[in-house]
This record gives structure tokens, sequence and C-alpha cells, in this order.
């Protein structure tokens, strides 16, 4: 009988594992599309805004154009990016289309670029059927190459900024910008490199004035020509970029320009140049002719504006064989790269800016929330050793009382189903019942401003398996997230992941829909928005009774619950809570810094979960949430801990359970919501100009070159005839002593390696018999430059092939300079 019962419990389990697979593959067949059956009376058109060019970490914007040769009809525009990257969870960019007959209509598009992208899919449906096709294709830029914007002018008069390169880059590309085409968010101009306004009719909408204003204060540059036209120009920028006034207009004869620039030039100007009189009270002199202005540049956050007396379109200057060295000489300064770097890098900044960042722990860091707590472990250990319990022990014992023990067929799976139950309906107890949103926004202010770059990564959990759909007021650039929660099918038309999240960009909103939402797992997004801080936060440090204090001052609106303050790699300290319009005093324990330093763990981890590398009996202590959380969304901020842009400067974190106001807000009362919101901001310290005193730690190194070396946790791993180069700058003030610091890590020594500092007065690097941690430099004087800039060269030498003990590699950090007045000053 048992028997009989087993062969009809197989029978029934195959044939429904058979009916699944036919209709998997019947659900397949009939969503395949049918693209040979396009419509051939419909035609699309496709083009970059600023050219078919792509770079990573830059947005681009798309305008596609549509014409209907046929009958009337309604469809949806749809467009997907082509990057290849499946980790990521797929977006479609939609917009709805009526195209009456003969009409011809266009859209805009703006497309996120975290990778290669070399093509985008353009497709015009309605329902499952593709109506039309065509694929953009793409050219996909390097990061050592420059992106030149002229606006509403061609190359002529201006190919000599084709020289606007350094010994390993790439030819600059320069392409038009039309005004119209300027755009009212900052993150659409990131393509660019350099924007020139020269002899054109500025016109700029309130918003594109606040892009183009936030642009510059991230790294931009923006180059305002003079001449006979600055009128044009000037005057219509934004207040913020108007650093100079214009007195009149004259010619003028430049016999000093060709004796100024940084290379020779043996040809003299033509004839005299037509330049406007600049007068400026908070911009850098360039270039001067008699003591009159011919450059000015006034430095906004991380950018700058460069204003030109002269019409650089304009002969005798456009012709002029100086002016290729002339453009390098203003746009390329010693702060930024060498002038015959070998370091592949973005413009205006180390390498690779903004490609450090991961996505990956904020995505997994939006499910660190009370309320997406899972299932209580030791509820879950409870049900799994009863159900072993009554399955083994006491099933056995009432069966073999019962003399049925052939009954075992029949009494395990009753009782795993009975679990399995158990243990769903636990669960589902557990699980959030209403829909929930966590919001983690990193609010980056620039340098010196209040300007303030915001992206804000925003998390949804809904209780069903339905499409959730969310609408945002305003037009918002939004991008994927790393796919956490797994289950995407294929397309079989494009052998992608399907779309996850569906995208509809408008003037006055924006719609995304959530496809076919999971259980347990937060699905997010990313936004990118520009903003401004009211009120400002400002931190100084003293040395008093032989304790180095740091106070930060909260002039803001915004509570913090804690905050670090980071000066590299490997060195921070943290603050308690710092309400709003408050300030707080703490003690920098160098000690304790010290002993940060040496952990090799990323900076993360040394922060917020420094059990990383436990040595302790037993099982490493478990991090709370929120202090997991915080490792991600910093992990995911500043990489493994090496971060270039941080290495000159002072940096503070602030954390906040309020919302960041004025950026992206979700408006549905149905949400539960939730913020974490991340200040980070550049720390401009005071010192005592009279007697300097900078612990070892505060000013430390940017790296701006290398060859053949690793990055390790804050560190560089150095390979044999390896070098790297790094600068720092010294604030302003009289010290009598400079330390050059560099440490050792994983047994590295002092013996293979030679530091240098770079002597600005004969133009050579000079060994400074480094041979511990700590170096005292003798006559720092000519290791400084006019704009307190410090070089310093560590080199590693191969043995000689007579030694044949295998070479070591050697790792170093903690590169910084520190500064004493206990002897004096000077």
């Amino acid at each position: 009988m048992l028997s009989k019962l087993r062969n009809w419990i197989l029978l029934v389990i195959a044939i429904l594992v058979l009916l699944s697979s036919v209709g998997l593959s019947t659900k397949v067949i009939m969503a395949a599309p049918e693209d040979e059956n396009q419509n051939p009376s419909i035609i699309i058109k496709a083009k970059g805004t600023y050219g078919n060019y792509t770079k990573q970490g830059a947005w681009l914007p798309l305008k596609v154009e549509v014409t209907n040769q046929g009958k009337d009809l309604q469809g949806t525009l749809r467009v997907t990016p082509n990057d290849n990257r499946p980790e990521l969870n797929t977006m479609d960019y939609v917009s709805s289309a009526v195209l009456p007959q003969g009409s011809t209509k266009g859209f805009d598009f703006y497309l996120p670029v975290q990778e290669l992208l070399t093509s985008v899919t353009i497709e015009l449906v309605s329902g499952d059927k593709i109506l039309a096709k065509q694929t953009l294709n793409l050219t996909s830029m390097s990061n050592n190459q420059l992106m030149i914007g002229l606006l509403n002018r061609s190359e002529e008069g201006l190919t000599s900024l084709s020289g606007l390169k350094q010994a390993s880059w790439l030819a600059p590309i320069l392409t038009t910008v039309k005004n119209e085409d300027l755009p009212e968010k900052a993150e659409l101009l990131t393509l660019f490199d350099v924007l020139v306004m020269d002899d054109t009719n500025l016109k700029l909408t309130q918003e594109q004035a606040s892009a183009l204003t936030h642009w510059v204060s991230r790294g931009g540059t923006l180059v305002v020509g003079g001449g006979s036209g600055w009128q044009k120009v000037l005057p219509n920028l934004p207040p913020e970029l108007q650093a100079v006034t214009v007195s009149g207009v004259e010619n003028k004869t430049l016999s000093e320009l060709q004796h100024s620039l940084s290379e020779p030039v043996s040809e003299a100007l033509a004839g005299p140049v037509r330049m406007a009189t600049l007068q400026s009270s908070k911009g850098k002199l360039l270039f001067a002719e008699q003591g009159q202005p011919l450059a000015v540049k006034y430095s906004l956050g991380e950018g700058k504006v460069v204003y030109l007396a002269y019409d650089p379109a304009l002969e005798p200057m456009s012709n002029w064989s100086g002016a290729k060295v002339l453009w390098k000489d203003l746009l390329i300064d010693e702060k930024s790269m060498f002038a015959n770097s070998s370091v592949p890098g973005q413009f205006g900044g180390p390498v690779f800016k903004g490609q450090f960042n991961t996505m990956n722990g904020t995505a997994n860091a939006l499910g660190n929330i009370e309320d997406m707590a899972l299932p209580s472990l030791r509820t879950m250990v409870w049900i799994i050793g009863l159900y072993l319990l009554l399955a083994g022990l006491v099933n056995y014992l009432v069966l073999k009382k019962l003399d049925k023990r052939e009954w075992t067929w029949i009494t395990v799976p009753a009782l795993a189903l009975v679990f399995v139950l158990l243990i769903y309906v636990t669960s589902f107890k557990t699980r959030p019942a209403e829909i929930i949103s966590h919001q983690i926004s990193v609010v980056e202010v620039m340098p010196g401003t209040t300007l303030a770059k915001v992206t804000a990564v925003t998390g949804l959990f809904a209780p069903t398996h339905s499409t959730y759909h969310l609408q945002l007021q305003g037009r918002h650039l939004v991008g994927a997230l790393p796919n956490i929660d797994g289950g995407m099918g294929i397309d079989p038309r494009t052998q992608r992941p399907n779309a996850t999240i569906r995208v509809e960009q408008t003037p006055g909103q924006t719609n995304l829909d959530f496809l076919q939402m999971r259980s347990w797992v937060m699905r997010g997004f990313t936004s990118v928005e520009d903003a401004s801080l009211t009120g400002s936060i400002s931190g100084e440090i003293s040395y008093k009774d032989n304790k180095w204090l740091a106070t930060i001052t909260n002039g803001t609106r915004y509570n913090f619950t804690d905050g670090v303050i980071l000066s590299s790699p490997n060195w921070f300290t943290k603050i308690a809570a710092l309400k709003a319009g408050g300030k707080i005093q703490t003690e920098i324990d160098l000690n304790s810094m010290n002993n940060n330093r040496n952990m090799g763990a990323p900076l993360a981890y040394q922060i917020y979960n420094p059990q990383v590398n436990w040595q302790g009996p037993g099982a490493p202590p478990r991090p709370q949430a929120k202090d997991m959380m915080r490792q991600q969304i910093f992990e995911s901020q500043l990489g493994n801990g090496w971060d270039p842009r941080s290495g000159g400067g002072l940096l503070f974190f602030g954390w906040s359970a309020e919302p960041f106001q004025g950026g992206l807000s979700l408006e549905d009362n149905q949400v539960k919501k939730y913020y974490t919101t991340l200040f980070q901001v550049p720390l401009n310290l005071k010192f005592d100009s009279e007697h300097l005193e900078v612990p070892e730690g505060f000013i430390s190194g940017t790296l701006l070159s290398s060859q053949n070396i690793g990055l390790g946790p804050g560190s560089i791993v150095m390979q044999p005839n390896s070098e790297a180069v790094y600068q720092m700058e010294l604030p302003e003030g009289k010290f009598s002593e400079m330390q050059l610091n560099i440490h050792q890590r994983n047994n590295a020594n002092f013996s293979t390696v030679t530091g240098y500092l770079y002597n600005w007065k004969t133009a050579a690097w000079e060994d400074i018999n480094m041979t511990t941690d700590n170096t005292v430099i003798k006559e720092p004087a000519n290791y400084i430059n006019s704009d307190r800039l410090v070089r310093f060269k560590v080199s590693n030498q191969t043995q000689s092939q007579s030694q044949q003990q295998p070479f070591q590699t050697q790792e170093f950090y903690g590169v910084s300079i520190s500064l004493s007045s206990k002897g004096g000053g000077q």
C-alpha cells in the first residue's frame, strides 16, 4: 500500500514539473516581440546634446526626434543604455509619445554613465510590440582627455586649445555648445572640463545660472573672453562668477608676454591687441603688461573662472605661436597637476577624481533600519530545534511503541510541512505590513562656499509583489543602484536583465515604476541635486597647554548626532553631538591616532567597525546596525580609505537623522520614512600665523603622480623601480621646524627607498636622507613655493642583479608635513 502511495506521489510531482516547464516555455515564446514587423513609416533620430561622447561618471543628455509618416499612433518611447553592467538594476527611461500623421516630435532624456557606455537603444513601443527601433553608437572618452565646450561658436580662432594637454594625455575634444542647451542641473555639464564663453550674447535663465555656478564649484573651469565683446558675457554671468569689473577698452602692444610664459617663445605678437581694462579685488593676477592685467583667476570651490582681457579668438592672439603655451599656463596650474605629469587623471584634480565611489555599500545600507529587521535568530533556532527533536527522537519513540516505524514516510514529511508553515507564519508576521522608504543623502559642500552637491540614495520597500508607482515633483536625474534582491529575469529580445525600474522624466515631475517588488528587500535609485546650505560649518585647530584642540562651529539648521574629523586616509578624530548653532571643542589624542593608523584596515572599518581585525577570544563582537550602516555609507563615499580628493585638506563628516531641506522629497503620506544624512564639509582651519603648530597628519599629501605602484587601504605598495609623488599645501604663517612624515607597514623599511623634496629655486629634486618615519628638513624655505606648496617623491630602486635574495615590496602610508614653532619662527 505504502509502495503504491509513494509511486503516485512521484508521478504527481513529475507531472507538475513538466507542466511548469511547458508554462515557462510558452511564456517566453509569447513574450518575445517580433522586431521584423517594425513600421517603416516611423523614423527615429537620436544624438547627444553635446555630441555623441560619453565619459565615466558624467551624465549623457540625449535628444531624440521621432517622425511619423503613417497613421496616427500613440505609444511609448523607451531608451535603454547598453552599459553591460548586470550587477546594476536595469532601468528603462520612457516618455509617452502621441504622434499624429505627418508629425515630428522631440524628446529629451538624461542618462547616467556609470561605466563604459558605447551605445543606447531607442525603441517606440505599443504594448509588447516594437514599432520602430534605433541604436545610437557613442564614443567613450578617456579620463585623461579634456572635453572643451565652446559657447555658440565653432573652433575657428580657438584651435590652439587643441594643445591643452600633458605628456601622456590624449588630444582634447572641442565641441560647440548652444546657449539654449546649457542645462538646468550642474551634473549635466560634468562631461566638460572647460567651458569657453567669448564674444557671444550670453542669456541664462535662473536655473541655468545656478547650474553653471555649481559646475564651477565642483571643479569646472570657465574661461571668459574680453576685448571689444566683453559686455556680451561678463555682465550676464551669475553674481557668484563675477569677480572682475571692466572700466574701458584700449589697444595695447604686448611686448612682455612672450617672456612671461613657462616655455620659451621666440615669436613676438604681430601687433597691438584690443584689451578690456580688468579690475579685481578677489581674483589672482596670472599675467600683466605694464601693470595692466591680461588674465585674472578667481577660485570658487574646487573650480575657477579665468577672465581674459583680450579676445582669444581674434588676431593676433589666435594665430600666435605662443598661444598653446599661454593656454596651458592659464588653465593647468601647479595645484592640479605637473606640467609634464605621467598620471592619467581628470582635469583639475587628482587621479580619476570621482571614480573611487561605489554604490554597493550604500545599496546595502538602505536596509539597515529597525523596520527591516529579519526574523529573530533565536526564534528560528527554537523552531528548527523543536522540529529536529520531534522528527527525530520523539517520532522514532512513538512509532516504535506503536510498532508502525514504516509510517516514517508520512510523519516526517508531515512534520516538515507543519514547521515550514510555522516558519512562514512567523516570518510573515515579522515582515513590515506598510510601505517603507529610507533616504540616505550625502551632502558634499564645496570648499569655501555654501554650494553643495547632494547625492540621494532612496530605497523603497513594498510588502506586496505588485508594481509600485512613485511620483516626484520636478525633473530629477535618476540612476540605478546595484541589484541586491536578485531574481531579475532575462529579456529574450535583448538578452539583458528585465528592467526593474521604469523612469519617466517630464519638466514638471519624475515618475518611477518599481516593477515586481520583492519581499524583505529595498529597491532603490540614486539622484543628484544642486543645493545651497543655509549657514556654514567652520573649524579651528589650536595648541594650548601641550594639547591639540579641535573646535567645530555648526552654523547650519541641522542637528548632528555625532561626527568625524578626517585629515588623511589614516587620521581621524570623533566628535560628540553638535546641535544647530552650537560649538564643540574636543581634544585630539595623537596617541590614539597613532594606534588607528597602524591597523591596515579600510578607513570605514577603523571608524565604525574596529573589530574587523579581532584578535580576542571567541567570535568578534557584531557591530550595531547603525554602525554597520555608517560603515557601508563611508565605504561607498571613500572607497578603501584612499581618496585623493581628501589628501590635501581636512574634512568634517557630520551625521544627522533629519532630511536635507531642498533635496529630493517623497510626498506620499502613506509611506513610513527614514532619513540618514551625511554632511561632508572641507574645514578651513585657523592657526596662529605667528607661531604655527600643526601636528602630523593634518597637512597630508595628495598623490600627484605614480609609477609601478599599487594602492592599499590608505597606503601605497611600491614595486621594483617604482615612485610616487605627493603634494602638500602649507597654511600661511611662521614656523621654525618642518618634518616630513611617512610610515611603514608590513615590515617595510627605508633601506631600499629614497625620499626627495623638490627645490623650487633650483628646479631639482634633492635627497633628504630619509631613514626614519619622521625626517627634519633642513632649510625648508627652499622647498616651499609662492603658493605654499611642497612636493615629495619617494622612489624604490631594485637591488642589483648580483644580489640573489628576492626583492620585497614596500608599503608606506601617512605622508604628511608637520610644523612647529617651539624654537622660534621664520
